[in-house]
């Protein structure tokens, strides 16, 4: 509005940033990996909406939260043996 007293501020984080570079460097990798390589672009999770968008082999899109992420990691290797 032009005054000193901005209506709303978009603050562009460098997580943000990062956050482009995971689609990349998931490729090849199970979902129960993404702990690990979420830990690589060194996130602010306070910077960002905590939730994952999946898109499953049929093209269904679906918002999970990272709760949701890290139980479906630990059931996938439940499932595989522990492998």
């Amino acid at each position: 509005d032009g005054s000193d007293m901005p209506a709303r501020v978009k603050a562009r984080t460098p997580s943000l940033c990062n956050w482009a570079t995971i689609s990349d460097v998931a490729i090849g990798h199970k979902l129960a990996d993404m702990p690990m390589l979420l830990v690589g672009i060194d996130p602010c999770f306070s910077c960002n909406d905590r939730s994952v968008t999946v898109t499953q082999p049929s093209g269904q899109r679906e918002h999970w939260t990272w709760e949701q992420v890290r139980r479906f990691g630990i059931e996938y290797y439940q499932r595989q043996g522990g492998q």
